[in-house]
C-alpha cells in the first residue's frame, strides 16, 4: 500500500505541474479524479492522502445521494423510492447527482470520487457534462484477492453503532469502544461471498479500465 500511494502520489504530482494555475499553463483544466478498486482494497485511505495532501474534496457518491434524500431535492425525490425500495436506477440518476455535486463552487480545483461510477454509460455522461470545465481521471486499485481475504478475516463491527474494527491493531478490544456492544464479524465477509465480490468487481471494471486507457485518463 505504501508503494500505491507513493505512486498516486507521484503521478499526481505530474498532473499538477501540468494543470496548474490556468492561465500559466496555457488554461489546462482541473481534475476530476475517480479512484476504483474492490471492497477492502482501501480506497478510503488513499481517499484521505490525496485529499490531504491536495486538498481536493474527497467526495462519497452514496453518502451524496443519500444527504439529497434527506433534503427531499428534486434529484432526491426522484432516487427515494430505488434508495427504500432497493433495485436498479435510472442510468442518468447518478450522472445528474455527480454532476450536480461537481460543479459546486469547492470543486472548482478539482475533487476526488471513490469507485463511482462503474457503469460505462454513466462515466461516458459525466465526461461530457464535465468536459468543458474539468479533465477525469481514473486511478485504479489493483489488489490482490488474497490480501482482501486476509483483511476481512481481521474485521469486526458493531451491530448497534456501525463502526469497524480492525482485531490487527493493537487497540482493538471485542467490545465497542463507542457504544459497548460486542462486535461481530459481517456476512458480507465470509470468503465465498468476497471472491463473489471480486470476481463481480473485476468483470464490470473491465471495459471501463479499456476505455479509460483509450481516453489515456488512466493512472
Amino acid at each position: 500500500m505504501r508503494f500505491f500511494l507513493s505512486l498516486c502520489t507521484g503521478a499526481l504530482c505530474i498532473l499538477s505541474a501540468v494543470a496548474c494555475e490556468g492561465e500559466e499553463c496555457g488554461g489546462s483544466l482541473p481534475f476530476i479524479i475517480i479512484l476504483y478498486g474492490p471492497q477492502g482494497s482501501a480506497k478510503a485511505a488513499v481517499s484521505a492522502r490525496l485529499h490531504v495532501d491536495y486538498n481536493l474534496p474527497a467526495i462519497s457518491p452514496a453518502t451524496y445521494l443519500t444527504a439529497n434524500v434527506l433534503d427531499e431535492t428534486p434529484l432526491g425525490n426522484i432516487a427515494r423510492d430505488y434508495v427504500i425500495n432497493g433495485g436498479p436506477m435510472p442510468p442518468d440518476l447518478v450522472p445528474s447527482l455527480l454532476c450536480d455535486r461537481l460543479l459546486q463552487s469547492d470543486c472548482c480545483q478539482g475533487a476526488l470520487l471513490e469507485d463511482s461510477p462503474l457503469r460505462l454509460e454513466q462515466v461516458q455522461a459525466i465526461q461530457e457534462c464535465l468536459s468543458p470545465r474539468f479533465q477525469v481521471l481514473a486511478i485504479n486499485i489493483e489488489t490482490s484477492e488474497e490480501w482482501i481475504i486476509k483483511k476481512a478475516e481481521n474485521r469486526l463491527f458493531c451491530t448497534t453503532c456501525g463502526k469497524v474494527f480492525d482485531l490487527t491493531q493493537s487497540s482493538c478490544q471485542f467490545n465497542c469502544d463507542v457504544c459497548g456492544t460486542l462486535l461481530e464479524k459481517r456476512a458480507a465477509d465470509s470468503i465465498e461471498k468476497l471472491q463473489a465480490k471480486v470476481r463481480r468487481y473485476k468483470e464490470t471494471l473491465a471495459p471501463l479500465l479499456v476505455w479509460y486507457k483509450e481516453e489515456h485518463s488512466f493512472v
